[in-house]
């Protein structure tokens, strides 16, 4: 009965992997209105706080750095937190300073999730570890380690 209940339908897969979507494209484009919309009203933001000091965080953080290079160059990966909760979805947005002379320069982004701003190229990174349940989310809070992939550690269980 336990293992039925801890079944997540696919319908509620692809609900939750769309409002992952749907964040990172909300948060590049800077929509608060659309990120407010997928935000659970009970759930807990940026250290057991109200969704409204959540929506506050979350616009501070679209408004830090206002240069408009980089509004067009801008990279993002997923994997998964490695912290203290580990195992939470996390998305990493990273934007570098890029010119005619460092552009092919910059590393592939596949290879960049988890690893700290690159000094030549004055980069920015913001990283999320977060939850959803049931097509909202329910937690969102800034990881302190990060991980690509779950791989290594479940291969040594």
């Amino acid at each position: 009965m336990l293992a039925k209940q801890l079944q997540i339908s696919q319908e509620e897969i692809k609900k939750n992997e769309d409002v992952l979507m749907d964040f990172q494209f909300a948060f590049l484009t800077r929509n608060l209105k659309r990120i407010d919309f997928l935000l659970s009203p009970k759930g807990t933001f940026f250290g057991k706080q109200s969704v409204s000091y959540g929506k506050g965080k979350l616009y501070a953080l679209l408004h830090t750095n206002n240069h408009p290079d980089k509004d067009f160059a801008h990279a993002t990966g997923h994997g998964f937190s490695n912290d203290h909760l580990p195992g939470e979805l996390a998305l990493e947005f990273r934007y570098p300073t890029l010119t005619p002379d460092n552009i092919m320069d910059y590393p592939e982004e596949h290879t960049l999730f988890g690893l700290p701003p690159i000094d030549g190229f004055h980069e920015e990174v913001i990283r999320f570890a977060l939850r959803i349940q049931k097509g909202k989310i329910t937690s969102l809070r800034i990881p302190k380690k990060v991980t690509s992939s779950l791989q290594h550690y479940i291969d040594q269980n």
